[in-house]
């Protein structure tokens, strides 16, 4: 097992947490962003079991110790170096996987309220992405949500039946005692 996962109040690499909604980003767009440096110093990125497949072939997968076990991509073996990525977040080899959790930044889906199971669509204010650029592709015509912020919501639902997927399958492990400290 590796490192123990960071305890922290916002998931990895998010610096905000803000819900898309028509009415204060109706006239904003999406566009790449075109450095993450805080991917590129990461050595550990969650993955789901849904890619390990992809995953297995350019990364080891371990599982991060603590309450809660959870697979990652091991991208480094110091904290702070990914050997993977450059220092603005890029791969180094344009042929290498990048684990969804990657993909899916600046955008998650995440309960407004504690006591509610209904997830919304939100994304990080700070990544740079999202805004009121003359390029990009719009998030809203008019009211409704354009094409472009359907295909995020659909890859940010995917990536959280997969997370489903992944916890129960670390519970199965968990229970059949396969994970150990090294």
């Amino acid at each position: 097992m590796a490192t123990a996962a960071p305890n922290q109040s916002l998931p990895l690499f998010y610096n905000a947490i803000e819900p898309l909604n028509a009415t204060q980003h109706g006239n904003m767009k999406v566009r790449a962003i075109q450095t993450v440096p805080q991917v590129g110093q990461t050595h550990a990125i969650p993955v789901t079991v849904d890619e390990f497949t992809l995953v297995q072939r350019h990364y080891p997968i371990v599982f991060a110790v603590g309450d809660n076990a959870v697979p990652i991509a091991l991208m480094g073996l110091n904290e702070g170096v990914n050997v993977f990525l450059d220092q603005d977040g890029r791969a180094t080899d344009p042929g290498l996987y990048m684990p969804a959790y990657i993909r899916r930044y600046p955008f998650l889906l995440a309960r407004l309220r504690p006591d509610s199971d209904e997830l919304s669509l939100c994304f990080d204010p700070t990544s740079g992405a999202v805004g009121e650029f003359d390029e990009g592709e719009r998030l809203f015509d008019g009211d409704q949500p354009s094409e472009a912020t359907k295909a995020v919501l659909q890859f940010c639902e995917q990536f959280e039946a997969a997370g489903q997927r992944t916890a129960a399958f670390v519970d199965d492990l968990v229970k059949a005692d396969l994970l150990m400290d090294p």
